[in-house]
């Protein structure tokens, strides 16, 4: 069996302030279980590329979870402005300095924000995403909290290692947004990345790999690469890029396979009714599905009809 999951590349960009543009996309319409996807996007002022800012980049799956948390910069990252990541560590339920998590159990990570301004107080929500060696995001934790003039503030959580987990090298990255990136929330400082590694209980792996998941990218753009999980939800993901009054957003389709068009993991009678109602239609008809394009053809017809009716009665497993 064919198993087919994909992404979009539709990019919106939601502008208040006319002389800043953002713009986020993704590098294919659809992806595959377990494929790499690459968000990329822009950020000009007056038409020229700015270099020297932060991306706040959030990704929710098709249930709304959140799948992803990371900053990424245009170029030079800029020094924190108010609050800034001091410390990040892996370490042991009691905040002890660790380095190695079997798969299956729990893996703790301490980190300390503090407040740069001197008078005010200042709202954090501070972010933690952990990748394994494969660039899989498999965990995150956050917390939202004021911290007062000058202080600083230790967060230590628990996120589970999955048993699927890829062994050897993984990363954590810890951010500190003043709100959800979804939200237009800004980033306050660059992420601050600590390695640690995975292991399967029965050998200590130490394979090392690239500083975590993301690319190089030239001035005034930014990218972020990571990759399905090999049983994502399926349905529309989306995607928020977020710097100061701007806000970007994209949106993908996760599939298990083409035939399954309500993204149900059933391929049964929705999914034919779902081609009857866009038969005949074309990009233009107000009957018009994309998803029931099967064959991307710009035509839903019998060549659709046929693809439905030769995967009726497959249930993802």
């Amino acid at each position: 069996m064919i198993l087919f999951l994909m992404i979009s590349i539709f990019t919106i960009g939601v502008y208040a302030d006319p002389d800043v543009q953002v713009t986020v996309s993704t590098n294919k319409q659809r992806y595959s279980s377990g494929e790499l996807v690459n968000i990329y996007g822009d950020l000009k002022r007056d038409g020229t590329p700015v270099t020297n800012a932060l991306i706040a980049i959030q990704i929710n799956d098709a249930q709304n979870n959140v799948i992803s948390l990371r900053t990424r910069s245009t170029g030079t990252t800029p020094s924190a402005w108010s609050i800034d990541i001091t410390g990040l560590i892996s370490c042991d339920a009691s905040g002890n300095p660790k380095s190695t998590f079997k798969r299956g159990t729990l893996a703790y990570f301490k980190v300390t924000v503090k407040n740069l301004n001197t008078v005010s107080e200042r709202y954090v929500t501070v972010t933690i995403n952990l990748y394994d060696s494969n660039q899989t995001s498999f965990g995150i934790a956050w917390v939202g909290t004021p911290v007062g003039p000058n202080k600083e503030f230790t967060y230590l959580c628990s996120i589970p290692i999955p048993s699927e987990a890829s062994t050897g090298s993984a990363y954590a990255f810890a951010n500190a947004y003043n709100k959800w990136p979804q939200e237009n929330g800004i980033a306050y400082c660059g992420e601050k990345v600590v390695a640690f590694t995975i292991t399967d209980g029965t050998t200590s792996s130490s394979s090392k790999g690239p500083v975590g998941p993301g690319s190089t990218s030239s001035e005034g753009t930014y990218n972020l690469t990571f990759r399905l999980r090999n049983k994502p939800s399926l349905g529309d993901y989306h995607v928020y890029a977020s710097y100061y009054q701007t806000l970007a957003t994209a949106t993908f389709d996760v599939v298990w396979l083409f035939a399954d068009i309500t993204r149900d993991g059933t391929v049964d009678i929705k999914d034919l009714f779902v081609i009857a109602k866009a038969y005949n239609s074309e990009p233009g008809s107000p009957r018009w599905n994309p998803k029931a394009d099967i064959n991307v053809d710009d035509l839903v017809n019998i060549r659709d009809l046929y693809i439905v009716a030769r995967d009726y009665g497959k249930t993802r497993t």
